[in-house]
C-alpha cells in the first residue's frame, strides 16, 4: 500500500501521494474516512474548503441504521453520549405559537403503535444529535486511526487515467495550489459539488422549491419542558398576516431549552425581499407568541428546497456521496443518514480493492446499489414536505394565491368552522385528522429508513427459487429477511450458559469482514469457510446459531427471520447486507460452492 510520500513535479508543483482522496469533511465525507480507517485504509486524504466541522446544527435525526453503521465501528456510544435520547423528545406539535394555542400532536419513532417495530428490528435507537455534534466525532475517529484531514484546502480539478487520479487543490489560506496522486477519490462535496459539476454527470432535477432560512439563536423556553416537549413544532400564526419570506415557523430544541432552530420558508414573491437580522428576529418572537422572553441571535443562513438526484453516483475512480449525489428538504430526517450509509456501503469496496481483496468491478456495484436508494429518499422527502401543505391547507392557512387580508378571515372562518357543533364542523375536524394522519408518516416512516434492497453483481441470486417477500406498506413497514441483497435481520443471542450481556447479529457481522451464519447440522460450513479464506485471502467468521451451539436463539427470533434450515447457511457482506443464502448444507459441496459464490460477489 502507498503512502503519502512528496514529489515536485516539472512545474516546480508540489506532488503527495495517497491512496485514496476524500474531498469534503461532512457527514458523507468524515463517515467515509471513519469506515476507511476501521477498514484498515489509513492513507486517505481528507479536505474541506471550509475552515472546521458544522458550525451550524443542520442535520440532527440520526436513523437506527446509521446507529448500526456507528456500532459497527464503535462510536455509538459516543454519540449517545453527545446525542438525546428520541424517546425525550418524542412528539411533533402543531401550534398557532410555541407558547400559545395548540391544534394536534403526532408521536415520532415508534413511540406509539408502532413501538414494537422500532424496538424489535434493531439493536439500536434513533438519536438526536446536531451535526455540529456528530462530525467532531467522526472527524476525531478518523484521525486518530491515521486518516489524514486538512481544511481550508479546496478542489480545484481531476484528471484521470487507467491507474490512478490527479487531483489539483488549492491552500484557502495562501492561494499556493498542489496535487495529490491517488488512486481512488470520494466526491462528497455537497449540495454544490464542484467535483459532481467537473465530472458532469447527469442530476435528474426537479424544478427548485421554497428558499429556506434557518434561524440559530438564543432564549429561555423551560416553560415547554413540562407539557410541550417536542422534537419539532409547526407554528402558524393562523390569524396574523405574515411576511411572504417567513410565513410560518418550524422550531426545534437545539440545546433544550435554551438554543433553538427556527426554519422559515418564503414564497415566491417573499424571494424579492431582503429582511434583516433584527426583521428575522422580530418574526422569531411573534413566532414564540405573547411574554416572549429575550431572545439573541446566533447566526442566519439559507438553502433551497431540491428534489435532486444524480444518475449516477460514479464515474471512472471517481465516487461521489452525500449531498453531492442527492438533495432533498430535510422532512424525514434523511439527508444526513442516507449520506452516511452511502459511505458505509463504498468504503469496505475500496479497502478490499486496496487490500487485493477483491476485483475493481466491485466499485460498479456502489452506484448500482445506493443510487435507487437516493431516488426514493429524495421523493419521499419531498411527498413529506408537500403533506405539510395539506395539513396547512386543513387549517385555512397559508394558502398560496391569497392576499394578507383573505389569508386571515379564511384563517378565522375554518378555525371557527374546526370548533364548530355543525356538520360543517364534523367535516372541518374530519379534513384535520385525515391531514395530520398524512404528517404522521414523516417521522414514523421506519420501512423507508430499512427497506433498503441491493441488486448488483455483490448479490448472489442464482440459487433464490422464489421472489422476495415485501411489507405491502414499504413506506412503514419492515420485513427482516435473510433475502440476498437485504440487510441482515437483527435477533439478541446469548450463549447456553449465559455469562455476558446479549449480543445481536449485528454485533457479530460487519467489522471489515465477512460473516456465515448457520446452526445445528451445519457443521460443514466451518471447514468450507476456513479452505475458501485462506485461498481468497479474506476473513469469513462462521457462527453457530441454536440449542447447544456457540450462540443460542434467546428468543427464537433468529428462527423465524433466518429464512433457511437449522444446517442451511446465511453469508452476509462487511457492510451487514445478505450476499448469499443456502437453504440446507450442501455436505462436501459446501466450500465449493462458497468460493463460487464470494469470487463474483468479489469480482475476482
Amino acid at each position: 500500500m502507498s503512502t503519502n510520500n512528496q514529489q515536485t513535479n516539472s512545474s516546480g508543483e508540489v506532488l503527495v501521494h495517497y491512496d485514496v482522496l476524500i474531498i469534503g469533511a461532512g457527514p458523507a465525507g468524515a463517515g467515509a474516512a471513519t469506515f476507511l480507517a476501521h477498514s484498515g485504509i489509513t492513507s486517505v486524504l481528507m479536505i474541506s474548503k471550509a475552515n472546521g466541522t458544522a458550525d451550524t446544527p443542520r442535520a440532527h435525526v440520526t436513523n437506527t441504521a446509521t446507529m448500526e453503521c456507528f456500532r459497527d465501528v464503535g462510536i455509538e456510544e459516543d454519540m449517545i453520549n453527545d446525542g438525546r435520547p428520541s424517546s425525550n423528545l418524542a412528539e411533533l406539535r402543531y401550534v398557532d405559537t410555541l407558547l400559545g394555542e395548540e391544534y394536534g400532536r403526532n408521536h415520532i419513532f415508534g413511540t406509539d403503535r408502532h413501538m414494537e417495530s422500532y424496538h424489535t428490528m434493531s439493536p439500536c435507537d434513533h438519536l438526536e444529535i446536531p451535526q455540529t455534534y456528530a462530525e467532531p466525532i467522526l472527524l476525531k475517529e478518523a484521525t486518530t486511526h491515521g486518516i489524514t484531514a486538512r481544511f481550508d484546502t479546496e478542489f480545484v480539478t481531476l484528471v484521470q487515467d487507467a491507474h490512478g487520479v490527479t487531483t489539483k487543490l488549492r491552500d484557502c489560506l495562501t492561494g499556493a495550489t498542489f496535487s495529490v496522486r491517488t488512486k481512488f477519490v470520494i466526491g462528497a462535496d455537497g449540495g454544490q459539488s464542484p467535483v459532481m459539476e467537473h465530472l458532469g454527470i447527469p442530476m435528474n432535477i426537479a424544478p427548485a422549491g421554497a428558499l429556506a432560512t434557518n434561524v440559530l439563536f438564543k432564549c429561555d423556553l423551560s416553560e415547554l419542558a413540562l407539557s410541550r416537549r417536542a422534537l419539532i413544532t409547526h407554528t402558524y400564526l393562523a390569524e396574523k398576516p405574515g411576511p411572504a419570506w417567513g410565513p410560518f415557523g418550524v422550531f426545534r430544541a437545539v440545546k433544550p431549552w435554551k438554543e433553538w432552530m427556527a426554519i422559515m420558508f418564503s414564497s415566491s414573491k417573499g424571494e424579492k425581499e431582503r429582511p434583516t437580522d433584527e426583521m428575522y428576529m422580530s418574526r422569531v418572537r411573534e413566532f414564540i407568541g405573547s411574554n416572549c422572553p429575550p431572545t439573541e441571535l446566533v447566526s442566519i443562513s439559507h438553502w433551497r428546497v431540491r428534489e435532486t438526484v444524480a444518475s449516477a453516483y460514479s464515474l471512472g475512480r471517481v465516487y461521489c456521496a452525500g449531498d453531492a449525489v442527492h438533495r432533498h428538504p430535510p422532512a424525514n430526517g434523511l439527508g444526513s443518514n442516507t449520506s452516511i450509509q452511502d459511505s458505509y456501503n463504498l468504503a469496505w469496496k475500496i479497502a478490499y480493492i486496496l487490500q487485493g481483496k477483491a476485483g475493481l468491478r466491485l466499485l460498479d456495484t456502489y452506484s448500482a446499489e445506493r443510487q435507487p436508494v437516493g431516488v426514493g429518499m429524495i421523493k419521499r422527502a419531498n411527498d413529506a414536505f408537500r403533506d405539510h401543505i395539506k395539513l396547512r391547507t386543513s387549517l385555512g392557512v397559508h394558502e398560496p394565491g391569497l392576499s394578507p387580508e383573505e389569508q386571515v378571515a379564511k384563517a378565522k372562518a375554518t378555525m371557527a368552522e374546526l370548533k364548530e357543533a355543525s356538520e360543517r364542523g364534523k367535516e372541518r375536524r374530519k379534513i384535520f385528522r385525515e391531514a395530520l394522519e398524512g404528517v404522521y408518516t414523516e417521522l414514523n416512516a421506519f420501512g423507508i429508513e430499512m427497506n433498503h434492497f441491493y441488486d448488483s453483481a455483490a448479490v448472489w441470486l442464482q440459487d433464490e427459487t422464489e421472489e422476495a417477500v415485501r411489507a405491502k406498506d414499504l413506506l412503514r413497514e419492515h420485513i427482516p429477511s435473510t433475502y440476498p441483497g437485504s440487510r441482515l435481520p437483527h435477533a439478541w443471542l446469548s450463549t447456553p450458559i449465559p455469562t455476558r450481556a446479549h449480543v445481536s447479529t449485528h454485533d457479530l457481522a460487519g467489522k471489515g469482514a465477512f460473516a456465515l451464519f448457520t446452526g445445528i447440522g451445519g457443521d460443514a460450513w466451518l471447514p468450507a469457510a476456513q479452505a475458501v479464506s485462506q485461498r481468497l485471502g479474506i476473513t469469513i467468521n462462521v457462527f453457530s446459531i441454536g440449542y447447544g451451539q456457540e450462540h443460542t436463539d434467546l428468543y427464537n427470533v433468529w428462527a423465524d427471520r433466518r429464512g433457511v434450515e437449522d444446517d442451511g447457511a446465511v453469508l452476509v457482506r462487511p457492510d451487514r447486507f445478505v450476499a448469499w443464502r443456502s437453504n440446507m448444507t450442501l455436505g462436501k459441496g459446501s466450500e465449493a460452492k462458497l468460493e463460487e459464490v464470494l469470487k463474483n460477489v468479489l469480482s475476482l
